[in-house]
């Protein structure tokens, strides 16, 4: 038996879902003519279909209504002519910034079932080991991610972080940058600018490595006649400002000279790397030929909308992302601890039928079938 069990076709369920969603909604693309768009008719699979392209947002909302995908992407890239297979003859005329938060932590509340020795796990048990494998008989588990919003704490830490970097270090303007939701455990940060649309792509590794703090520490710190000393610029200077509230400190044209010991210095910028380094999807940013999830469209596996946030802070997934349908199914339940879906409390449940909410079921059921983002 599955942790959540039902006789409904899930798929032909997410797919009127979808339908209806589309119908109502007006989904705007940024440059809609120079894109590349990606589809997938499959759930669990991002994309079947690409070098797709549409003249207007017109055309692509009647695609969406007519054919509801289960998912859909576009490039980060913009083209002369966007559904061309050979890159070449696409014509690269620039492409957007995107950065990628993914996180796959557990949590506490999370469901971790093993259908071979039919175990039920609770996240707090697995946190410190691999909740892939039952650790009664290794087989490979279920997963069930619970609908708890805890869960995008440090998700939203980071892209706090990362914007007032882009701000502060690169002079982004609040209205070049757009977040949303990926549809599943994470953030997508979009800069949207004519000026950073131009920068070449070879630049992106150097902004990335920037992010990641990518850089080994002995080569971070020098030293001469005066002491040891860090750049003020690039990398550099972003950890010598960090160590610049820890130890006196004096500034020399470029260089940022520290009353401490080059191994002192060396350890020092161990430590901060650690903690000014934003973990991000490097190979989303760096990625120029890479599709991205349409903001506002469905993640086909969760059923959760990609939703573009206006408040970062208060976005809470189960409640904001739901599709707005009432309607409800019977399932049976193995385990399921109390959670908030859509503004309304469920549970526990523990080897029941009971009625849930046709979007929490498709949530739960991405767990139930493997699937990932």
């Amino acid at each position: 038996m599955n942790p959540l069990e039902t006789r409904v076709d899930i798929d032909q369920l997410l797919r009127s879902a979808i339908r209806r969603y589309y119908e109502q909604t007006f989904v705007t693309v940024p440059d809609l003519p120079k894109r590349e768009f990606g589809y997938s008719m499959e759930r669990g699979r991002k994309i079947q279909t690409r070098h797709v392209s549409f003249k207007s947002p017109k055309e692509f909302n009647a695609f969406l209504r007519r054919e509801a995908p289960f998912y859909v992407s576009y490039s980060v890239a913009l083209y002369r002519t966007p559904s061309a297979k050979d890159f070449e003859e696409a014509g690269f005329l620039g492409a957007d910034w995107v950065f990628e938060f993914d996180m796959e932590y557990i949590t506490k509340d999370d469901v971790i079932y093993c259908p071979k020795c039919d175990k039920v796990y609770h996240g707090e048990e697995l946190m410190f080991s691999d909740p892939s494998r039952c650790p009664s008989c290794g087989a490979d588990t279920v997963i069930v991610r619970v609908p708890d919003p805890r869960r995008f704490f440090v998700a939203k830490r980071y892209t706090n972080r990362l914007i007032k970097l882009l701000r502060e270090d690169f002079g982004v303007k609040d209205d070049e940058i757009k977040v949303n939701f990926s549809g599943n455990r994470g953030f997508h940060i979009h800069v949207i600018s004519e000026e950073w649309e131009g920068i070449p792509p070879e630049n992106r590794d150097e902004l990335a490595s920037y992010l990641t703090a990518d850089v080994d520490p002995t080569m971070i710190v020098a030293e001469d006649d005066a002491g040891v000393f860090l750049y003020s610029f690039g990398i550099h200077g972003r950890i010598a400002r960090h160590l610049m509230s820890r130890f006196p400190y004096s500034v020399v044209g470029d260089r940022v000279y520290f009353s401490i010991d080059r191994n002192t210095a060396i350890k020092a910028v161990e430590e901060a790397l650690s903690k000014v380094a934003l973990p991000i999807d490097v190979h989303t940013t760096t990625d120029i030929h890479r599709l991205i999830r349409v903001p506002n469209s469905i993640h086909g596996s969760t059923g959760l909308i990609a939703k573009t946030i206006e408040d970062l802070e208060e976005f809470n997934p189960y409640k904001d992302a739901v599709l707005p349908i009432r309607h409800t199914v019977t399932a049976r339940v193995r385990y399921l601890p109390e959670i908030e879906w859509a503004g309304e409390k469920y549970g526990p449940y523990e080897n029941e039928t009971v009625e849930l909410p046709v979007t929490l079921v498709l949530y739960l059921t991405a767990g139930v079938e493997g699937r990932k983002e």
